[in-house]
């Protein structure tokens, strides 16, 4: 189960999601009624904000602002740094960091075990090889990318795997498109995509997130 509450401060939003949750006719009472076991030693509280403020210890720079616990159902729940939630992991700044990063070692994972399938001699062809690619490996890096990979395509544009969060993806890319194509490795990304017959990595992006 998931709640999500907006306020002016953690504060108040606390206050509602507290309510949202012990009020009556609410979340607990429906899943004691329907005989659902809710533990809440598993429940996690992300409070989302960018707002800083400035460090009591060094005026010159800046720290986020202060978090709070909630209680529910008398116990107290601290926040947590990130929490995954439907296989995307959401932080208290809304960057999706250690989503990204949890896409890149999935697709490296699953690429590294495609290059059982790649050697030139017996292995197989180029075309199954971008079947592969696309049917497993792309699903499997990229999902629920039209949540955490929008606001990435959208500010670096065509520049996403060249620069920034898009870099851990583009080594991926190009891990694959080397072990295809059995290119050198100081052979460029983008020639090497072309010879492997894959989509780049903006594209890639664009199609998954809008």
């Amino acid at each position: 189960m998931g709640s999500l509450a907006r306020g002016p401060s953690f504060e108040a939003a606390n206050r509602i999601l507290a309510d949202m949750i012990e009020r009556p006719n609410s979340f607990r009472d429906w899943s004691t009624s329907h005989q659902i076991e809710w533990e809440i030693n598993k429940t996690a509280l992300v409070q989302a904000s960018r707002r800083r403020r400035k460090d009591p210890n060094n005026p010159r720079k800046t720290v986020p602002i202060s978090q709070f616990p909630i209680m529910i159902s008398g116990r107290v729940i601290p926040p947590s740094a990130s929490h995954k939630f439907l296989g995307v992991i959401i932080n208290e700044q809304l960057r999706f960091k250690e989503q990204l990063a949890a896409a890149a070692a999935k697709g490296t994972r699953y690429t590294a075990a495609c290059r059982r399938f790649a050697k030139l001699s017996t292995g197989i062809q180029l075309s199954h090889m971008c079947q592969l690619f696309t049917s497993v490996v792309v699903p499997k890096m990229l999902y629920a990318a039209d949540v955490w990979g929008a606001e990435m395509v959208a500010r670096m544009g065509n520049k996403v795997g060249s620069r920034g969060l898009g870099r851990i993806l583009e080594r991926v890319l190009r891990m694959h498109t080397l072990t295809t194509t059995g290119a050198m490795s100081t052979t460029s990304t983008e020639v090497a995509v072309a010879h492997a017959n894959i989509m780049p990595l903006p594209l890639l992006l664009q199609c998954i997130s809008f």
